[in-house]
């Protein structure tokens, strides 16, 4: 048993509903360009108060990216380059494991 949209609804009511998502597809395709529109006046405008108030321009600041991960598996995790590394931890000594001077009582 196949289902189909057409079944159950009268003809007319299929015909309008088709037209009126049409309708809205176009709206939104509207809405879009004008967005992108808008989007570039606003840097326009933008640069221009910077100029304006004699500030510098804005930066290209790139978004941070990762970079690719070529190495999979336990040669990727080395850490004990430091060249390879950014950050190396390194153990700090607790309260127990700490040397304690030795008093000299024979002076």
């Amino acid at each position: 048993m196949t289902f189909s949209v057409h079944d159950g609804l009268p003809p007319d009511l299929l015909e309008k509903l088709l037209k009126f998502i049409t309708r809205q597809q176009e709206q939104i395709t509207q809405q879009q360009e004008q967005i992108i529109q808008l989007q570039g006046q606003v840097k326009a405008l933008e640069a221009e108060i910077r100029r304006l108030k004699k500030l510098p321009p804005k930066p290209d600041i790139k978004p941070n990216t990762k970079p690719p991960d070529d190495n999979t598996g336990a040669e990727g995790n080395d850490t004990s380059d430091p060249e390879t590394s950014k950050k190396r931890k390194v153990k700090k000594p607790n309260e127990k494991t700490r040397v304690k001077p030795v008093a000299n009582p024979g002076t």
